[in-house]
């Protein structure tokens, strides 16, 4: 959704310290080991079946990769399957954005809440699905692939359902957590956990939960559990490596000058835990009464305020790049009367760049180092327009010129690296470019240089 100058908003990006010194995070974990903790059970099934079925093989041809892909086949386009469609608002890189499924070498990881289906997207075929819950709570859970020494699993959650018979309400009271191989869809582990929860991020350290203010997580080699904050008090926090980043209600009673009785007033501030132990690595108070965190990216974490700058005076509204290991800003992104703070939109390439542009549009596109917050370049200049961003991924922009149609740059100059790409992905790998069609529709394109 676009933003108003006219409506009083600012938006920050934080992040992580491990991006920030070493690009994007490496996995890593423990042995395949099936022994729960903490509230999880022991090892009870998500399913009454537990065996994946393989409904196809992967594409025979063998699948070339490109660290990134500048050009796609626009002649090869493959519609993939329903359960893959996704309304405007869930695809993308860009803005708040979220695609309802996993992407990894060519395969699209997705869940309806009963199973965990892979899809190819080189044919749109099911190469395996694996059971998840018999009871689901109405949601589509959306998996996360990880990448441990030596495997790579699909680790996926939802909340169950008891009740629901006679007089009794269904309500939601565990929830069902599966590790995957991403290639068979043979289970690694399972737990069911005693309360509702969320996954809300994984990677090599930790799967991150949440529920009602509480946080939690697993070891997603093991299943164990790792640590449990009940108090954390964190509204809607995200895990996106380095940090989980929520936010905190806070009342303070102030005092004001010629007022015998002192003032009671409820403030904000961004937290950060350790994904390690849970344990508090900073806070940020904000004079705001609304903040909201989303993840854009591999430790890229964008939060907006209501009313209020999180670094600034009160009043003043601000766009902040922070290191969430620290919560210190890094980069400051420029207002003005015709740029709301709720339109910027960020996205980390996952290698080294954050892309900043004015969500669904071609006004303007900013471009910063993580690791020095220095800006790198900047769209549109005297002698070239800008362009609506689609995706960053690994050194490259993906977009459209107004009128010109999609092109690639690089991430580090700025500079037009391929001007005929065929498409503008908004969700990519090294082998493919995914872009939405009419009616909703994913298609995929084949990567070919």
């Amino acid at each position: 959704m676009k933003g108003s100058s006219l409506r009083s908003r600012r938006s920050l990006t934080a992040l992580a310290t491990a991006v920030l010194i070493g690009g994007a995070l490496t996995a890593c974990g423990g042995d395949n080991g099936s022994e729960g903790g903490g509230r999880a059970g022991s090892q009870a099934s998500p399913s009454a079946s537990t065996s994946p079925s393989a409904s196809a093989s992967p594409s025979a041809a063998p699948r070339k990769s490109y660290d990134p892909p500048v050009r796609f086949d626009a002649e090869k386009e493959t519609r993939l399957p329903d359960a893959l469609k996704v309304s405007p608002e869930d695809v993308g890189q860009t803005r708040f954005s979220r695609a309802s499924f996993a992407l990894h070498k060519g395969i699209a990881y997705a869940s309806d809440g009963n199973k965990v289906s892979a899809y190819d997207t080189a044919n749109g075929e099911v190469v395996w699905t694996a059971p998840l819950s018999d009871r689901p709570v109405p949601e589509v859970p959306v998996p996360v692939v990880v990448q441990l020494p030596g495997r790579t699993v699909v680790i996926a959650a939802v909340g169950t359902v008891t009740g629901g018979t006679g007089t009794s309400k269904a309500s939601a009271s565990s929830t069902a957590v599966v590790a995957l191989d991403a290639r068979s869809g043979s289970k690694q582990w399972s737990e069911v956990i005693d309360t509702p929860g969320k996954l809300i991020g994984a990677d090599g350290g930790a799967a991150v939960f949440s529920e009602g203010g509480a946080v939690w997580a697993l070891d997603p080699a093991t299943g164990k559990r790792l640590w449990d904050k009940q108090d954390a008090g964190l509204i809607d926090p995200v895990y996106s490596g380095g940090a989980v980043v929520g936010v905190v209600k806070n009342s303070e009673e102030f005092t004001v000058e010629h007022h015998d009785q002192p003032f009671k007033a409820e403030f904000t501030k961004l937290v950060g835990l350790s994904p390690e132990d849970g344990g508090k690595l900073w806070e940020q108070y904000a004079r705001s009464n609304t903040l909201k965190a989303r993840s854009v990216g591999t430790g890229v974490v964008q939060v907006e305020a209501t009313y209020s700058s999180l670094f600034g005076d009160f009043g003043d509204d601000s766009v902040d790049v922070i290191d969430v290991r620290t919560g210190k800003p890094r980069v400051h992104l420029p207002l003005d009367a015709s740029t709301g703070t709720d339109d910027w939109a960020c996205s980390f390439d996952e290698r080294s760049v954050v892309v900043c542009g004015i969500a669904y549009t071609y006004k303007r596109v900013l471009a910063y180092d993580v690791a020095s917050g220095k800006q790198l370049w900047s769209l549109p200049t005297a002698d070239r327009t800008s362009l609506e961003v689609t995706a960053a991924w690994h050194g490259a922009v993906y977009g459209e010129v107004e009128g010109g149609g999609p092109v690639v740059l690089d991430a580090r100059t700025g500079a037009d690296r391929e001007v005929k790409p065929g498409v503008a992905p908004a969700v990519v790998d090294g082998t493919v470019g995914l872009v939405k069609g009419n009616m909703g529709s994913l298609e995929a394109y084949p990567a070919v240089g």
